[in-house]
């Protein structure tokens, strides 16, 4: 609320508030806003609710407070109400709500009520007589009822969105009241009398569309303050002893279209400060009007004066401060320059307007856009407090004189569509502009003044800070050329981003405002912007690798920035502009970039396209990491000769990369994690003969063009790509193939060749039916995974686990039917532990080791996102070979069961509340060497498969199968110590 507003209230309350407010203020405990509203912090609000709360020991009826709707709604139903309840607020749905007068009958010290869409019926005879404040919105009767009782101590009666024709049939004396709000009462055709109001001072009627009377005793409120009759559209005229009115300091008649009789009595009164008459039906400013002393606003505008109705001194208004005549009819204008305190002048849309006369020099603000007639402006040499100047749409201006010599003071200029300026004019006050920070010179253009040093056709630009020698950096110009298909060039508005690339910090500095016009941008020409900022923000230093952005603040506002320019400036002199500095924003953070070699950037959610790397040509790495909003890499990326990494995980609106970014001989890792949305690798990725690593996991590819010709390629990772139908031929050197989670996936290439094939990740490719040619590959491989690959023909299936031979870490995950293949000897019936003994020695064979087999099932969930980083979502399964016969323990750690995807069922109960058996089961089946074993003939043997958490596994079978004379290839990529630990003369 108003802060004015509520200190009326709270002194009729008797709270002093005039005196308790600013101490209020003084300790943090309110603050008041620049549109001047009293807030206070929601914690504070909250404790103070708290507080009413314990004091009534919870029961809403003995509240001091009520502003819950259900605590109200309730007491309000129930007639529950207590004398200890002193204000009620309740906002109602759109619906009216209704309830009886009565159910206020008991509140005796009801002080504040605020009711919104709540209807009340019966007798109001035993109403609250102690109401200070009464705001009754969508008040649904037609007059105030006749026994609605006198409140003498009623201060403020808000009574907006009525249904009143009539206030009082009979009108009461309300001694104290100083506020009557009766704002939108459609139907209201006359004001009431306010003779039983002496004490009003502030009558607002605002949009009482059919309001055509009022009343004539408002002339004898001597303390009347503010009369708002804003779109009283019926209004024709007031009461003549209305002007006589010693009191009235605001008049505000405002969009009363039919209001012609201004009558010349209004220059005696003598009160008036603030005079609104925009759109109203007078043709004449009445002639006393500058007798009018104390007036600090006049505003006429959109009156559509006869051509010559300005023609007397309005010299004599000698408190004048603003005066806005905008969208009239008029061609010229009096002499102003005796207005010694005028502050601001608006003309804006005077369509006939040809010369604006001599101005005051103290003027700050000077409007004038959309005056196509415009063409003769005063000389500007000696306004030197000028501040902000706006002509735009003025064609027929080509020079304003002398305003090179004011530029010291000013903010802000806006000429744009002024296309006759003269070069000489543009170039002086865009080389004379002084102002740093918020605000800047705008006009039409479409090139970057000749002066700049740096100049990108882009919306970017790069530079390197030379060295001082002796000079003082002041500071930089930046200018812009932009173009909108926007309706409304109002609309447009930048940030800048400065990222300092050698320190590792980002600036983001909001100084540039809308563009603030309310006519039509359209796509008839560029226009260009300049402003500066000041060292102190920026902090430079001499070497520094500086890259300038600029951002669309609006993104769904189509703007195009055509080219972008700076200059550093030294040794000049540069203003703060301290005036609007609350308008900017300066945001300093770290940005993790350096040296010329790294582009380094996380998490950036206004980048929206890469920077030119023509500025960067010894890049190494580039990493745009969780730029969520980066659609474009610009094309200058193929050329750079030395980028050997480039990391664009998360950039989830990139869908393409540029068509020479394959040209590259030198990226060696390319990652596309995350890019949701990009769709196409383009066939060019074959001839990268560098690359070595590619990522793109949860991506929208659906298929890859080839990548025979990498011979460098050892990691391929397709995780997640669940549009992916294919995978083209592939590098023999190649060592891991991650697709996991692709369910659309069904041709794969074929792995006779793949001899350097180390790890192969298929999981949950339910359309593959094979892997052709694996078993020919299968020497060099140490992991397969392909859990949840349900359609894989039996034989492919037998072909792979019978010609394992990968012993130690890692092994063969495939689905399972609860059953050990039939060729294993030893097979257990108790779970997850086998039994057997060692054969003696025949026929010269030789152990070379065992071949394990475990069918499992699993309990937890996961998402698709589990296959990103399958090694961190995994379940440790051990397993022990006890030698019974030596007494000794081999502990392993070389088999671990993943999270179950989201794919597949999660667990249930039945009716007892125990979980239900899932129906999935998994089969592992891996390898160890008897050269880690030392089993020998006659061995009594037991191997417990023990998964470390039981809870995530559990085992259902186990088998094993002893090798003889096979040979066995001892998987060397795991480093652990303790893949195998040895435990002798343990307790068995």
């Amino acid at each position: 609320m108003d802060k004015e507003y509520v200190t009326q209230i709270l002194d009729g309350c008797g709270f002093s508030a005039t005196l308790g407010i600013p101490i209020l203020i003084e300790r943090c405990l309110v603050t008041v806003s620049e549109q001047n509203k009293l807030m206070m912090h929601d914690l504070l609000r909250d404790m103070g609710r708290e507080i009413v709360y314990e004091n009534a020991d919870g029961h809403p009826e003995n509240f001091s407070r009520l502003w819950k709707r259900e605590d109200v709604t309730d007491i309000l139903s129930d007639k529950s109400g207590t004398k200890k309840i002193g204000g009620v607020a309740l906002d109602s749905d759109l619906d009216m709500t209704r309830f009886s007068a009565q159910a206020f009958t008991n509140m005796k010290k009801l002080r504040l009520l605020h009711l919104s869409r709540v209807e009340l019926t019966g007798e109001f005879k035993d109403f609250p007589k102690n109401l200070m404040w009464l705001s009754w919105h969508y008040f649904p009767l037609e007059s105030m009822p006749d026994d609605f009782p006198m409140q003498p101590k009623l201060v403020v009666l808000d009574l907006q969105y009525n249904s009143l024709k009539i206030l009082w049939k009979d009108c009461k004396l309300h001694q104290n009241l100083k506020i009557l709000n009766l704002s939108h009462s459609y139907l209201l055709t006359k004001s009431p009398d306010f003779s039983k109001l002496p004490n009003l001072e502030e009558l607002i009627l605002q949009s009482c569309w059919s309001l055509s009377e009022v009343h004539p005793s408002i002339a004898d409120l001597g303390r009347l303050s503010l009369v708002n009759l804003e779109c009283c559209y019926s209004l024709k005229d007031l009461p003549l002893n209305f002007y006589k009115s010693k009191s009235i300091e605001t008049l505000i008649l405002n969009g009363c279209l039919r209001f012609v009789n201004w009558a010349d009595g209004v220059g005696d009164m003598v009160s008036l400060t603030i005079l609104k008459a925009d759109r109203v039906g007078i043709r004449q400013i009445p002639s006393s009007i500058i007798k009018l002393k104390k007036l600090r606003i006049l505003s006429l505008s959109g009156c559509w004066f006869i051509k010559d109705a300005i023609h007397m001194d309005l010299c004599g208004l000698t408190s004048l401060e603003d005066l806005l005549l905008g969208d009239n009819d008029f061609c010229s204008l009096p002499s102003l320059a005796g207005l010694s305190k005028l502050k601001l002048l608006c003309v804006n849309a005077c369509k006939n307007l040809r010369a604006i006369p001599d101005l005051p020099t103290n003027l700050y603000v000077l409007k004038a856009n959309d005056c196509p007639e415009l063409e003769t402006i005063p000389d500007f040499s000696k306004m030197s407090n000028m501040r902000e100047l706006y002509l735009s749409d003025s064609f027929k201006l080509t020079e304003v004189p002398g305003l090179d010599k004011s530029l010291n003071s000013m903010t802000r200029i806006q000429m744009e569509k002024c296309t006759n300026l003269t070069a000489d004019f543009r170039k002086n006050i865009l080389q004379g502009w002084t102002s740093c920070g918020y605000g800047g010179i705008f006009l039409s253009g479409n090139d970057i003044p000749d002066w700049f040093d740096c100049v990108h056709d882009d919306d970017i630009v790069y530079f390197t800070v030379p060295q001082s020698v002796g000079r003082n950096l002041k500071g930089l110009t930046l200018s812009f050329v932009y173009s909108s298909d926007s309706l409304y060039s109002s609309l447009i508005c930048f940030s800048i981003r400065i990222k300092i690339m050698t320190e590792g910090t980002e600036l983001d500095v909001r100084i540039t405002p809308s563009v603030g016009r309310i006519f039509p941008c359209g796509t008839d020409g560029y226009y260009l912007w300049q402003g500066q900022l000041s060292n102190d923000e920026l902090k430079l230093q001499d070497g520094d690798n500086v890259l300038i952005e600029l951002i669309n603040e609006y993104d769904w506002v189509q703007v195009k920035v055509k080219k972008t320019g700076v200059i550093l400036v030294w040794d000049k002199f540069m203003n703060e502009n301290m005036i609007d500095y609350h308008l900017c924003a300066y945001e300093r953070r770290s940005y993790l970039v350096n040296d010329d070699d790294i582009i380094h950037v996380e998490y950036d959610n206004h980048m929206t396209k890469s920077p030119d790397f023509s500025k960067f040509p010894n890049l190494e790495k580039l990493i745009l990491k969780g730029c969520e909003y980066l659609y474009k890499v610009h094309s200058s990326i193929g050329d750079l000769g030395r980028l050997s990494l480039v990391n664009l995980e998360g950039c989830r609106m990139l869908e393409d990369l540029p068509l020479n970014f394959y040209k590259s001989k030198y990226i060696e890792t390319l990652i596309l994690n995350g890019c949701s949305r990009f769709e196409k690798l383009a066939d060019g990725l074959g001839d990268m003969v560098s690359l070595t690593i590619l990522k793109a996991d949860n991506t929208a590819l659906r298929k890859i063009p080839s990548l025979a010709g990498l011979s460098k390629l050892k990691v391929l990772c397709l995780n997640a790509c669940r549009k992916l139908l294919a995978i083209p031929d592939l590098p023999t050197n190649l060592y891991v193939l991650k697709a996991n989670g692709c369910p659309n996936l069904e041709t794969i290439p074929d792995f006779s060749k793949m001899w350097n094939m180390r790890e192969l990740y298929l999981s949950d490719s339910f359309k593959l039916t094979e892997v052709p040619g694996l078993d020919k590959s299968l020497n060099s491989m140490t992991r397969i995974h392909m859990e949840d690959c349900t359609n894989l023909t039996a034989n492919f299936r037998n072909n792979i686990l019978q010609r394992w031979t990968s012993c130690g870490f890692g092994g063969i995950y495939l689905n399972g039917n609860c059953d050990i293949p039939e060729w294993f000897k030893f097979v257990s019936d108790v779970d997850n532990i086998v039994l057997f003994e060692v054969p003696q020695r025949i026929m010269g064979r030789d152990l070379k080791g065992l071949t394990i087999c475990f069918v499992y099932s699993r309990f937890s969930t996961s998402s698709y996102w589990r296959y990103l980083e399958l090694e961190d979502s995994q379940g440790l399964i051990g397993i022990i070979v006890r030698n019974l016969t030596k007494q000794t323990a081999l502990h392993t750690k070389i088999a671990f069961a993943s999270l179950k995807s989201s794919s597949e069922p999660e667990e249930s109960e039945d009716d007892s509340g125990e979980p239900e058996e899932p129906e999935d089961y998994y089969l592992w089946q891996g390898q160890l060497s008897n050269d880690v074993l030392r089993l020998q003939g006659g061995d009594r043997v037991s191997i417990l498969v023990r998964p470390d958490d039981v809870g995530f596994v559990r085992v259902k079978k186990t088998g094993v199968h002893l090798e003889w004379d096979k040979v066995m290839n001892e998987n060397m990529d795991n480093p652990d110590p303790h893949l195998y630990d040895w435990e002798t003369k343990g307790d068995f």
